[in-house]
């Protein structure tokens, strides 16, 4: 999927809607395609496409959701919103396809145009830049030097593969979910630090206290969610979180 005129879930809708309209195909061949789903399937099952389809479904679903919730609580009064919301609600058709061997529905003009004066009333997000990449993907580097690494506590492994995951997946879908996902992604990781501590014994958590480990697990938090707070525009959710952490100060 290409970069949206309007950064914001509106725009990105629009953009995903209209690539969708300049292709050919029904939806097991469109859909991967534009929003890049990559086969883990060595062995190319029958099953393959359908999988592959039903992945990239689920991002454009999520998406449209994006979509509606950032409407309901845009600055505009209730008549503008119905009428906006009204106009766009046979995008459902092309959003929740019936079969996946079938030709999407194509967005109309008129739905084209309603989307566009949606993407200009809701906030426009600041992108990601190359910079703010970088700075993530070296971040992503050195956890994956701390899982390679025979000193970093077992317990804290898992934590890292998934930290790895949903870093790599806020960026590559950035053009689909914005900011937003970057920020989602951060309050996966603030669960999954939480669910640790509650399953680890004292001893267990006075060693990754003392782990160097630890101290590149909680920068890489800070990294993505300071990203996320200057294009979104909110306080770090690490600050009010820190007690989640091994040591009150969040160290």
């Amino acid at each position: 999927m290409k970069n949206p005129r309007y950064n914001n879930s509106a725009g990105r809708l629009l953009e995903l809607l209209s690539e969708i309209n300049e292709s050919k195909g029904d939806y097991l061949h469109l859909i991967p395609n534009i929003l890049k789903v990559s086969s883990t399937d060595n062995n190319k099952s029958a099953t393959e496409p359908q999988r592959l389809t039903y992945s990239g479904i689920v991002h454009l679903h999520r998406l449209y959701y994006q979509f509606l919730d950032d409407m309901r609580s845009a600055d505009m009064n209730e008549q503008q919103r119905s009428v906006l919301l009204n106009g766009l609600k046979d995008i459902q058709l092309i959003v929740f396809p019936a079969q996946f061997n079938t030709s999407p529905r194509r967005i109309t003009e008129a739905e084209k145009s309603l989307l566009e004066v949606c993407a200009t009333v809701l906030p426009i997000e600041e992108d990601l830049t190359k910079d703010y990449i970088n700075e993530i993907r070296e971040s992503i580097g050195s956890l994956r030097e701390l899982i390679e690494n025979s000193n970093t506590p077992k317990e804290l492994k898992s934590l890292l593969l998934e930290f790895i995951r949903l870093s790599n997946d806020s960026i590559d879908r950035f053009n689909i979910y914005g900011a937003k996902g970057l920020k989602s992604s951060i309050k996966s990781m603030l669960a999954e630090v939480a669910e640790l501590q509650l399953s680890l014994e004292e001893k267990q958590i006075e060693k990754i206290k003392k782990s160097g480990a630890w101290d590149r697990i909680i920068n890489h938090l800070r990294i993505i969610d300071g990203v996320a707070s200057k294009i979104l525009k909110y306080k770090p959710l690490l600050e009010s979180a820190s007690k989640l952490f091994l040591g009150n100060d969040g160290s």
